[in-house]
C-alpha cells in the first residue's frame, strides 16, 4: 500500500470515533436570525459543528500558540452536549464566528470547573449559562461581527430564561507584574460579593498573587494602566455590568490568565446592552 494511502487509512481509523459523535449531534435550542448578509444561528448538524471546531482550532491553536491538533479539531467532552452559536457569511456560506453555550438546563457540569471550584456559582438560583470558546475568523474581526454574536446570544438567553451568564475571560499575558496590576484594579472596581467568589483549582493557582498585589504602590497610576491592559471582550463584559469572581487561573498551555466572570441579567447596563443588541 502506498505511504500516502496508508496514512489516510490510519487517519480515518482514528477519526472514526469523533465522526460518530459529530454525526449524532443535535442542538438543544434552535435559533436563526438573518441580518446584513449574515445568518446567526445555533449549529444544527454534525457538518456545521465540525466546521465550527475547525474554526476554533485555527484561532486558538494555529494562530494563538502555533500548534496543530490531530485532525485539526478543537474538541472536548462538552462540545456534543451543548449549543454552538455560529455566524455564517451568506456570500461564502462559511462559518466565521462562534460562541459555545453550556446551560444548566441541559448540563450539570461546566467547562470552567476544570480551572475553578464552581460550587458557589452552581448554588445560585436560576438558569446559568456558561459562555466560552468565543472566536471570530481574523478576516471578520470588527465591531459588526461582535454585535451579531451578541444579537444571537440575546435571543438564546431569552429562549432559556437565563439569569446568570458566566465563563472564563482570558488575559493574554504571563507577565506577573501586569497581572498584579490588573488584579488590584479588578479587586478595587469589579469584584463580586463574597458569597459568589471562586478559587482556582490547585493546578491553575498563581502562587503568592495576593502578596504580589499587596506590594503594588501608586494605585492611581496603576489603575490607568490596568484599564488599558484589559482585553476588549472582558472590557465589554465589565461595561455591561459583569463582575470578577476572584483570583485568576493560570492556563499554561495557552500562556494566559483566566478570570471567572459572571453577569447577573438583572444588573446589566441597559444602555450598553441596547447598543449591543440593536434595541436602542
Amino acid at each position: 500500500m502506498p505511504q500516502i494511502q496508508k496514512e489516510h487509512v490510519i487517519d480515518e481509523i482514528f477519526i472514526k470515533p469523533y465522526r460518530m459523535l459529530l454525526d449524532k449531534f443535535k442542538p438543544k435550542i434552535k435559533i436563526s436570525i438573518e441580518r446584513d448578509g449574515y445568518i446567526i444561528k445555533t449549529a444544527e448538524t454534525g457538518e456545521e459543528l465540525e466546521e465550527t471546531l475547525r474554526l476554533r482550532h485555527d484561532v486558538f491553536y494555529r494562530e494563538l500558540i502555533g500548534k496543530e491538533l490531530p485532525f485539526g479539531l478543537d474538541m472536548d467532552r462538552f462540545d456534543t452536549r451543548c449549543d454552538h452559536l455560529i455566524i455564517i457569511d451568506c456570500k461564502t456560506d462559511n462559518i466565521v464566528g462562534t460562541y459555545r453555550l453550556i446551560s444548566s438546563t441541559f448540563s450539570p457540569d461546566f467547562y470552567s470547573e476544570e480551572e475553578f471550584d464552581l460550587d458557589d456559582i452552581k448554588l445560585l438560583d436560576g438558569v446559568k449559562l456558561e459562555l466560552g470558546r468565543a472566536c471570530i475568523d481574523k478576516k471578520y474581526r470588527n465591531g459588526k461581527t461582535i454585535v451579531l454574536l451578541w444579537l444571537g446570544l440575546n435571543e438564546y438567553i431569552n429562549r432559556i430564561h437565563a439569569k446568570y451568564l458566566f465563563g472564563c475571560s482570558s488575559v493574554q499575558t504571563v507577565d506577573f507584574k501586569k497581572i498584579a496590576v490588573i488584579q488590584r484594579y479588578i479587586q478595587e472596581h469589579h469584584y463580586t460579593q463574597p458569597h459568589i467568589r471562586v478559587k482556582p483549582n490547585n493546578k491553575y493557582r498563581v502562587k503568592d498573587i495576593s502578596s504580589i498585589v499587596s506590594n503594588l504602590d501608586q494605585l492611581s497610576v496603576f489603575g490607568k494602566k490596568a484599564a488599558r491592559l484589559i482585553p476588549g471582550l472582558l472590557s465589554t463584559y465589565l461595561a455591561a455590568g459583569a463582575r470578577i469572581c476572584g483570583e485568576p487561573a493560570y492556563d499554561r498551555e495557552f500562556k494566559c490568565m483566566d478570570y471567572l466572570t459572571i453577569l447577573d441579567m438583572e444588573a446589566m447596563n441597559q444602555r450598553l446592552v441596547g447598543k449591543l443588541f440593536g434595541t436602542c
